[in-house]
């Protein structure tokens, strides 16, 4: 999946040669301790390969391919200014587009079912069409005489958005479950709290296997924050980016202090202070500092160097690792292919693209429609 990273590395130890783009379950293993910086990234940018290919194959990740740029614009993608909890909107539906007489009488015409009440459950359960989910705006497009398949089962067991009617506050949670045709298709985990403009927190995590993770967290407030990572189902990262902001006052006087780090398996390039108190990076190899590497940030036309949104997996930075004696290693050839799968996938998270565009679409949706018939 890699690109052809146009150089290869000399694995000593096994005293073959590698390209980055060997793909084969012979691919060398080594002790840690024998590992050359070049060899341990050569093996991360491997492992995160193995993990990326085996995410794509899965039906959760057919949740996130979509049209670029593809978001809904009906109502329901905008947060009502009232509070909704799991029991307003408990029971299972099926996606069964038809104009309801009831409702249409009580709401003068203006008020449409999409949605049939088939059960009653604890949770909020949804049968819908798959292509629905990745297309959430065709949900409102029904012509009469239309059907549909209701091949994809949204199952969400903790949900509630708490709000002011002026949206200055939210306080929003959520655990969906997705299936595929009765078969496991990701889990999604959110939290999310804002209060006012500058004081606001979300995490989000995502579940394509038991496996296999990712997971993002943003905060806006004293400290700004953003911070990608691939992870296990322990949370050990295999991949991880961060970037942070604090603001504090010392003797009166503000203090900005940034951090970065960015991990690759076993290899972290972290930014910090030399002796003369200038901005430099330093690479750690399992916790080794490794101070025969010299790092180059390559940051690209119209971006600015400490920018929260600065970072290598928007795409927007770079890296050029040289070692002694060894030809520059540069950290997207590197990455390759598996860099733009995870960049399109975090950014997906960054923006809550499947919390807000597609479960809140249908939370709103029911609460409407249950207030409606229930008038």
């Amino acid at each position: 999946m890699r690109k052809i990273a146009g150089y290869g590395w000399l694995l000593i130890a096994m005293g073959i040669l590698i390209t980055s783009c060997e793909k084969s379950s012979d691919h060398p293993v080594h002790e840690k301790e024998q590992l050359s910086l070049s060899q341990a990234l050569d093996q991360a940018a491997y492992d995160i390969d193995q993990v990326v290919e085996v995410i794509t194959q899965t039906n959760a990740y057919s949740l996130f391919v979509r049209e670029a740029g593809n978001k809904s614009t009906n109502p329901g993608d905008k947060p009502p200014g009232l509070n909704i909890y799991l029991k307003d909107i408990q029971g299972v539906y099926e996606y069964s587009p038809e104009m309801d007489a009831k409702a249409l009488l009580a709401s003068h015409g203006d008020c449409q079912s999409f949605f049939q009440r088939t059960g009653d459950s604890d949770w909020f359960i949804i049968h819908m069409p798959f292509e629905m989910a990745q297309n959430p705006h065709d949900l409102f497009k029904h012509e009469p005489g239309d059907t549909y398949n209701n091949n994809l089962m949204v199952s969400t067991s903790e949900f509630f958005y708490e709000t002011d009617k002026n949206l200055m506050w939210h306080d929003y949670h959520l655990v969906t479950r997705f299936d595929l045709e009765e078969e496991y298709a990701g889990e999604l985990w959110v939290d999310e709290r804002s209060n006012g403009l500058f004081n606001a927190y979300t995490s989000s995590r995502f579940g394509f296997t038991d496996e296999h993770f990712i997971h993002v967290e943003t905060q806006l407030a004293d400290t700004v924050k953003v911070g990608y990572s691939l992870e296990d189902a322990e949370g050990v990262a295999l991949y991880s980016e961060m970037v942070a902001f604090s603001l504090s006052l010392i003797n009166g006087n503000p203090n900005i202090q940034f951090q970065y780090e960015i991990q690759v398996g076993d290899v972290r390039i972290i930014k910090s202070l030399d002796e003369e108190d200038e901005l430099v990076y330093v690479v750690y190899i399992d916790g080794e500092l490794r101070e025969d590497a010299i790092v180059e940030a390559i940051i690209y036309d119209g971006e600015t160097p400490t920018s929260i949104n600065c970072l290598f997996m928007n795409k927007n930075k770079d890296y050029q690792i040289m070692l002694d004696d060894e030809p520059p290693i540069l950290l997207s050839q590197l990455m390759g292919d598996s860099q733009d799968i995870l960049s399109s996938l975090f950014i997906s998270m960054r923006d809550l693209y499947l919390s807000k565009y597609v479960i809140n679409i249908l939370a709103w949706q029911i609460y409407a429609e249950e207030a409606c018939r229930n008038k």
